[in-house]
């Protein structure tokens, strides 16, 4: 028999083993090492962008998909690793009073201020409110007691263009309708700042809306409204995109943001954006009364009370506390109105019978009643703010005033260092004890220290109960234009988001006409036409990242930011030549998550209901469109 042969383990087999094990244990190490490294807190200041110090460029990251200057792809990619969610500071509290102390920087008279009052349409001047009132506004989440955002920024605080929050899982974004809007006399789609509204009407309210009857007999409708710049209104289901109502013609070409009744009466307030007729300054004011599908007009700006002749449009979306409308115009004039409304919603009766209209009006230092290169002009383009009984309101001439909503009496002036468009924004900071408002300003003006065709625009931190400036970030632009060689104004005109969640400590702000540096291979430094989206530290005003494009792809739609349960922060950019693009907004990176194609320019503000984005593109011809997108 034969005898088996011994089997026996050879020195190459050993090696073999040993090699498995060992690889086995690095990849152990390795997955440990990573997980050890991404628990780690990351420094503030960190991530995406380089932080700068307040008054230098920050470093280019330019997320242009081509040089060639192509349209963004309906494209996604990989999403960076969940961020830390960053607690809000503690609200004021709620029993405690606030007095303006005005900085010495701040006050009026150092800046040729003066104001006064007048009633109706008589010559009588006043120095106080002479229908003195005892409003206090609440905080920005209590403006609304409906579902939905009413007005330009969302309440008082204007520091939201979303309402609820958002289920992300794809990161991805999806045209569910779209729809024509009309062009006239130039003008289409929906201009700067063409926020559309989304609201919810339910109950007996529903029931008296003139909507169609498909709708009249559902239990909810959470309809958009937008403002056209053709002079249309028009109305839409938010999920279907059915009409909800035919569109309703104002003959006035609106380019601003409406706003709802906060009190949950279906009353509109819109104003007109530019003159109807040619060789007219006419501007007016309207309510548009819901139930019955009809409009009055609230104010005139036509008004020779004031103290700008060349210019009276209402672009600014106004406020209502109690039953008193809160109205800036452009030719100079702080409105408040008593609106005597009336609303049964048994019947389905609404009307308003305007009574008193109380205005402010002021002068300072270098103001023109007629627009001049060079001068600083009167006017409000931007909406009013208000905490408690304190109004803010940045003006053409570039300064930011805090009036007493009672008294109508000025509290405090402080530069914001040019034309300032944007609204200005407020934040509650228990921890410090105090309120801050963030401005972004815009200019044509030469800088001296810069090459010729060139200046600066800033970024303010303003304590609101003082006036002082905290901090400041300045940007450089470009202010002749690069085709026309013809002067031109470049910065910021989009509001300024203060953020949550994910993005707790920033400041995020959009800009056009910025001048983007570049160095060239032999370290000569160019400067290039663009815009930029930038992230600023609130504490310090560091940059701590930001996105930039080149050419006409610039920015004057204000950011919008959507939140998940969570606190993730999602960015919806849009540009000026018609792309949207998804971002992480806490560390956006070189690409957006996902990209899309709009077709037209986009200077209008997108509105976000949960999931749903609405937005409108603008331009001179019948292209121009709704566009409602589901972020998945």
């Amino acid at each position: 028999m034969a005898r088996k042969q011994q089997r026996t383990i050879g020195p190459k087999f050993i090696m073999f083993c040993a090699s498995v094990f060992i690889f086995v244990i690095a990849v152990v190490i390795l997955i440990f090492a990573v997980g050890l490294r991404d628990s780690i807190p990351k420094k503030s200041g960190s991530g995406c962008g380089k932080t700068q110090d307040a008054l230098s460029f920050a470093t280019e990251i330019d997320t242009n998909p081509a040089e060639t200057g192509e349209k963004p792809q309906s494209q996604a990619t990989e999403a960076p690793t969940e961020a830390s969610v960053i607690p809000d500071p503690p609200a004021l509290p709620d029993d405690a009073s606030y007095n303006i102390s005005p900085a010495e920087d701040a006050k009026p008279a150092n800046f040729g201020f003066t104001y006064e009052i007048r009633k109706n349409n008589r010559d009588d001047s006043y120095s106080s409110n002479p229908n003195e009132n005892a409003f206090s506004f609440g905080r920005g989440q209590d403006y609304t007691e409906v579902k939905g955002i009413t007005t330009f920024a969302g309440n008082n605080y204007r520091n939201g263009f979303s309402y609820g929050t958002a289920r992300v899982t794809m990161q991805t974004l999806e045209q569910v309708w779209s729809f024509a809007i009309g062009s006239a006399n130039g003008f289409a789609g929906a201009s700067w700042t063409g926020q559309p509204l989304i609201v919810t009407w339910e109950g007996q309210t529903l029931k008296t809306l003139g909507v169609r009857d498909e709708f009249k007999a559902k239990d909810t409708l959470t309809e958009v409204i937008l403002c056209g710049s053709d002079g249309n209104i028009y109305f839409y289901e938010l999920e279907s995109g059915n009409r909800t109502r035919e569109p309703l013609l104002l003959n006035a070409p609106m380019f601003g943001t409406p706003t709802l009744d906060p009190r949950g009466i279906p009353m509109l307030y819109i104003g007109q954006g530019t003159v109807s007729e040619k060789n007219s300054n006419k501007s007016a004011a309207f309510a548009v009364n819901l139930c019955s599908n009809t409009y009055q007009t609230i104010v005139s700006g036509k008004d020779y009370t004031a103290r700008r002749s060349d210019w009276s449009a209402f672009d600014s979306s106004p406020l209502i506390i109690e039953d008193t409308l809160i109205w800036p115009s452009e030719n100079g004039v702080l409105y408040l109105v008593e609106l005597n409304t009336s609303y049964d919603a048994e019947s389905g009766t609404l009307s308003i019978n305007p009574g008193d209209k109380v205005k402010y009006r002021y002068s300072g230092s270098g103001y023109t009643s007629v627009t001049q290169a060079g001068r600083r002009a009167y006017g409000f383009e931007s909406s009013v703010s208000a905490f408690r009984n304190f109004l803010y309101l940045t003006d053409n001439g570039g300064y930011l005033q805090c009036v007493d909503l009672n008294t109508l009496k000025l509290q405090f002036v402080t530069d914001v260092g040019g034309d300032s468009d944007a609204t200005p924004v407020l934040e509650e900071n228990g921890n410090d004890g105090t309120v801050y408002v963030y401005t972004v300003s815009q200019t044509d003006q030469q800088d001296l220290s810069l090459q010729n065709g060139y200046g600066y625009c800033y970024v303010r931190k303003i304590n609101a109960l003082t006036g002082a400036v905290v901090w400041e970030n300045r940007q450089f632009v470009q202010i002749l234009d690069p085709i026309t060689a013809k002067n031109m104004k470049g910065g910021s005109k989009s509001t300024p988001h203060i953020g949550h969640g994910t993005i707790g400590d920033l400041l995020i702000c959009s800009f056009y006409g910025l001048t983007v540096q570049t160095t060239d291979e032999e370290g000569n430094v160019n400067y290039t036409y663009g815009g930029k989206i930038m992230a600023f530290d609130r504490k310090n005003g560091a940059v701590r990242w930001e996105i930039t494009q080149t050419g006409g792809a610039d920015y004057v739609s204000s950011p919008l930011v959507v939140y998940n349960a969570r606190g993730d922060a999602y960015l919806i950019a849009c540009d000026r030549e018609g792309g949207m693009r998804l971002y992480d907004a806490a560390r956006p990176g070189e690409n957006a998550l996902f990209a899309l194609d709009l077709g037209e320019r986009i200077d209008a503000t997108p509105v976000a209901y949960n999931n749903y984005i609405v937005v409108a593109t603008t331009g001179t011809t019948e292209q121009c469109r709704i566009f409602c997108l589901k972020l998945s």
